[in-house]
């Protein structure tokens, strides 16, 4: 007795089985690939808070005297700091103005070098 149930041919069976194997390989490569995405992001989120607190310490350096014994030095890097952190970067005579002045917080909180907290002009 013949067996009424449709044999499938070689070539259909090999594609089945090629299809199982992108499944799984698919089913396994999206964890993998959301991984590694997430992972990026969460590196990249850290390093942009590392920047900011390397400039929150360059203005606090910036905000010093900077007549003050090695004070240059450490200005110099408070300067390189804030521009390799901003988008635009401080002219020749903003940094000759830092290197040569202190920064000092105006009431409104922004900064501008040579001016005192209360606004005069050192």
């Amino acid at each position: 007795m013949k067996n009424d149930v449709p044999q499938l041919s070689s070539g259909w069976h090999m594609a089945k089985i090629i299809e199982d194997i992108a499944l799984g390989i698919g089913a396994l490569a999206i964890p993998i690939v959301i991984h590694f995405s997430t992972s990026n992001y969460a590196n990249s989120l850290k390093e942009q808070e590392i920047g900011v607190r390397y400039v929150e310490l360059a203005i606090n350096i910036l905000r010093e005297d900077p007549n003050k014994q090695n004070a240059k030095e450490l200005r110099r890097w408070a300067i390189d700091v804030i521009n390799e952190n901003a988008s635009i970067k401080l002219s020749a005579n903003a940094i000759k103005d830092l290197m040569d002045r202190k920064l000092a917080p105006k009431s409104d909180g922004s900064f501008r070098a040579g001016e005192s907290a209360a606004g005069d002009t050192l």
